[in-house]
């Protein structure tokens, strides 16, 4: 039994990291999107440093916030979560064996599973289970000092709960709630059980008034354990739940292990058996927690973000073979991809869609989502107001995350704004990773203050409209915000007719809206521009046109090909079969097609 205790914990602490390097991929905690809303910035200086200081907890968070910049190499963060969860194995097992409970051995892998169902459906919270770890830490502390008089615990006990609070806020409740345990059950000290409690209350009272000068509603405020962040679909209430388990584990659990204290410390359990009772917990844990849609919504998050689209594919390829995406903006980010990678006209309708998705010009949709993936497109597009109206909704939401004030920075030095793209630079230079980006474009603007040198500003300046549209929040006057962005995409074409991106876009939104005498005329344009191929799409676009009698089949027949003309014959007989015989399956090798959406699928409500 003894010889399988010592490799015990490092085989489990060995797969735990595993399973968080290589399966969970930390960077996209990191990267997060709009489904983690709370990531904390962290700014080098001391500035950042003593703005920490100033209120309870705020030492802890300056380390939670710096740990967590970790996260962005996948290798890196798991390794700073296998150490937290030892840290969490460890204290758990000194604490309970200092106040004389530690019958059950296998306990103290609880807080480790309970990290590891967290991170399996990538809920980030690592402040606030930093802070629940603290509370075992200090316990621990108190009951190894043991001491004898109950003026000298109720003088140690007040010491380290002060230092808790001023350190780790909200995890005093349970440090107090163990010590209290403590001394009731085990030293049999009911009057300082009751100051151990009573102390909860007059704690943060003294020390968030005296030391950190706050009011006392906020200093109460800072003694509360609010294990709650925002989230958005449906991802609040399990995060309480599996939160409020970490923090309260100890404190519920250490007067029933206290009724085995008569027991031999697992002895009487199979070794086997306790041996890979935490093995399989945790692997249960992994599996049954494991938030695919949550992986594959923050790969596709991530992938974009960093322009690395045959990656995106690969990711909706996967969803498409599953037959399920996690939200429509994943498909709005695809799209995206589809441009980028020159299969816009030819893979469109290999995924589901609507006329809503290629914009995001739904008011259905949740904004916070619509701003985070849209201000990228616009950026790409040209169109730098729209993309500076997301950018600031997100910034107001979300904090001023690298990404957005790098973003912010770009889209006002594209605008020649440059006063205000100092700002975000400035800012930017004082993060951990981007530093360098914003500080070479602060070395740039010295000599080139108008940055007419830079590529990418000379770039993104000639797609940029010479009409900056005032925007309508997300809600466009029109069904499917067709008009105003028909507006936008024209503006931009008009600025520079070679903007692909924009004229694609508008060619895209023709078809899912099936206005095929507006895309016909875009179509011409597209021919001119080049290349001299035209996509299997756009082709069926131009036969559904003219199949629908809007068009004389001369004008079509000879400028499409003749695989496209063979498929579209080959459609119209599936389709007079399906009409027939009502099997849909007749349909389905034509269902990645044009044909297939204008004919067969009804537009949404």
């Amino acid at each position: 039994m003894r010889r399988l205790e010592r490799i015990q914990d490092p085989a489990f602490f060995l797969l735990f990291y595993l399973y968080l390097w290589l399966e969970v991929d930390t960077r996209l905690l990191y990267h997060g999107g709009p489904m983690i809303v709370k990531f904390p910035v962290f700014f080098a200086g001391w500035d950042f440093f003593r703005q920490c200081l100033s209120f309870p907890a705020g030492l802890l968070e300056y380390l939670s916030a710096f740990l967590s910049q970790l996260l962005r190499f996948s290798w890196a963060g798991a390794l700073v979560v296998t150490v937290q969860a030892w840290l969490f194995s460890f204290f758990t097992a000194a604490c309970l064996k200092a106040m004389g409970s530690y019958t059950v051995r296998g306990c103290r892998f609880a807080g480790p599973i309970l990290l590891l169902v967290l991170y399996a459906g990538y809920n980030y919270h690592f402040k606030v289970t930093m802070m629940a770890l603290l509370a075992p830490a200090f316990a621990w502390a108190y009951a190894k000092a043991r001491p004898s008089s109950d003026r000298r615990a109720a003088a140690l006990f007040i010491a380290l709960h002060a230092a808790v609070y001023a350190v780790a806020g909200g995890g005093h409740l349970a440090f107090a709630a163990l010590c209290a345990l403590h001394e009731l059950i085990d030293r049999r000290r009911w009057k300082v059980a009751l100051a151990c409690l009573a102390s909860a209350v007059l704690v943060p009272l003294v020390v968030g008034g005296l030391v950190f000068g706050v009011a006392p509603a906020a200093a109460i405020g800072y003694a509360l354990f609010a294990p709650l962040e925002p989230h958005v679909y449906g991802r609040f209430a399990s995060s309480v739940v599996k939160l409020s388990l970490l923090y309260l584990f100890l404190p519920l659990c250490l007067p029933i292990l206290r009724l085995f204290r008569g027991t031999d410390k697992g002895e009487g359990i199979a070794p086997l058996a306790a041996f890979g009772a935490p093995f399989v917990m945790g692997g249960l844990a992994a599996l049954v927690f494991r938030d695919s849609d949550a992986k594959a919504e923050l790969e596709i998050g991530y992938l974009s973000y960093h322009r690395m689209w045959p990656e995106v594919l690969e990711v909706a390829e996967r969803l498409r073979e599953e037959g399920r995406y996690p939200n429509p903006c994943v498909i709005h980010a695809i799209d995206r991809a589809l441009y980028h990678t020159g299969r816009l006209g030819r893979d469109l309708f290999r995924h589901p869609q609507d006329p809503r998705l290629l914009l995001l010009t739904d008011e259905g949709f949740p904004e916070i989502y619509v701003n985070w993936y849209a201000f990228d497109t616009f950026i790409d597009l040209g169109q730098m107001n729209y993309a500076a109206y997301h950018l600031n909704q997100c910034a107001e939401y979300f904090g001023p995350r690298p990404a957005i004030l790098k973003r912010l920075a770009l889209v006002h030095m594209v605008k020649g704004d440059v006063p205000t793209a100092r700002v975000y630079l400035k800012a930017a230079a004082g993060t951990v990773f981007d530093a360098g980006w914003a500080l070479g474009y602060l070395e740039k603007l010295k000599t080139d203050p108008d940055l007419s040198a830079d590529p990418e500003i000379r770039r993104l300046r000639g797609l940029a409209a010479e009409i900056d549209r005032t925007v309508q929040p997300a809600r466009y006057w029109d069904k499917y915000g067709f008009a105003d962005m028909e507006r936008v995409l024209l503006d931009l074409l008009q600025k520079n007719p070679a903007n692909r991106m924009a004229l694609e876009y508008l060619m895209a939104m023709c078809m899912l809206n099936k206005r095929l005498d507006d895309f016909g005329r875009h179509l011409d344009a597209f021919r001119r521009l080049g290349p001299p191929e035209v996509p299997r799409l756009y082709e069926e676009a131009a036969l559904a046109r003219m199949l629908a009698g809007r068009i004389p089949p001369e004008s079509v027949l000879s400028e499409v090909s003749a695989g496209s003309r063979a498929r579209a014959e080959m459609f119209m007989r599936a389709l007079g079969e399906f009409r027939v015989s009502g099997d849909p399956r007749r349909l389905d090798e034509f269902r990645d097609g044009y044909l297939f959406y204008y004919f067969c699928v009804d537009p949404p409500p």
